[in-house]
């Protein structure tokens, strides 16, 4: 068991059969021991908090700690051996220090970059905006922007999925639909047509079974709609089934305001 454990790399062993291939084979150590007949006494401490718990009978005893504190497990009671092994399992969730406007570039095997095109008038060239952490874009409300990604691919890879989550402040234009205004098709052309795309409520994504080794744009447009402050954001490249092979953008903040009267 702790050799396959130590096997994994990142968020799992490396793709999706080997993940399910790993988990198949730990439920195999782990279901003979659901149930424990031994009496196991452990006391585990964060700082000065200290509970004391015992096994007999339980699938799971669950010990949150909520702070930042380094803690301590000491069997107290029981001898384990292989056949009725102690298992503990350390879990973390955190929230981050910043928030996703700050987020900056990161590369793991795809280079994400993305701008956004705010069209002031639609009959004027669009002003472009370079996604930078903690850069603050503003657009009055009924703002067309057309948001562009590229992504740099280093090798030939399959099953890649390239997400564009928004800001809430702002209202996805699908050129697909019929009922779409002319408005919704970017002027910007893709390099590559994708072999499926979703447009949600809050992302655009795009799937390919296939992608060279080459640089990509993509394109689509929003519609600021609803008034305030709002995070748009890292776009982000992944390969489906090999989740550590990625890469995203940096993030940036998005003000949608009211438009001036004198505008």
């Amino acid at each position: 068991m702790h050799e396959l454990v130590s096997r994994g790399v990142g968020d799992g062993w490396g793709s999706t059969n080997a993940n399910a291939s790993a988990i198949l084979a730990l439920g195999e150590v782990l279901k003979n021991n659901l149930s424990s007949k031994e009496k196991y006494e452990v006391k585990i401490s964060f700082g000065n908090k200290i509970k004391e718990i015992d096994t007999m009978g339980k699938v799971v005893t669950r010990i949150s700690n909520k702070y930042n504190i380094p803690g301590k497990i000491r069997l107290t009671k029981g001898v384990p051996d292989s056949k009725n092994p102690l298992l503990a399992w350390f879990y973390v969730d955190y929230i981050p220090a910043g928030t996703g406007d700050r987020i900056r570039a990161r590369n793991k095997g795809f280079v994400v970059e993305r701008e956004l095109l705010v069209y002031k008038s639609m009959d004027k060239p669009p002003i472009r905006n370079k996604a930078v952490p903690g850069k603050n874009i503003t657009i009055d409300i009924g703002t067309i922007v057309e948001d562009h990604i590229r992504v740099i691919n280093s090798k030939h890879r399959y099953y890649v999925a390239i997400k564009a989550p928004f800001a809430a402040g702002f209202e996805p234009m699908n050129p697909n639909l019929a009922t779409s205004p002319k408005e919704a098709k970017p002027d910007g052309i893709f390099t590559r047509k994708p072999d499926y795309s979703i447009y949600a409520d809050d992302s655009v994504t795009f799937y390919f079974d296939s992608l060279p080794k080459g640089t990509y744009d993509f394109y689509f447009r929003l519609k600021g709609s609803i008034e305030g402050s709002f995070t748009h954001p890292a776009a982000k490249a992944e390969m489906m089934y090999k989740l550590n092979v990625c890469g995203n953008s940096d993030g940036l903040k998005i003000i949608v305001r009211k438009r001036l009267d004198n505008e």
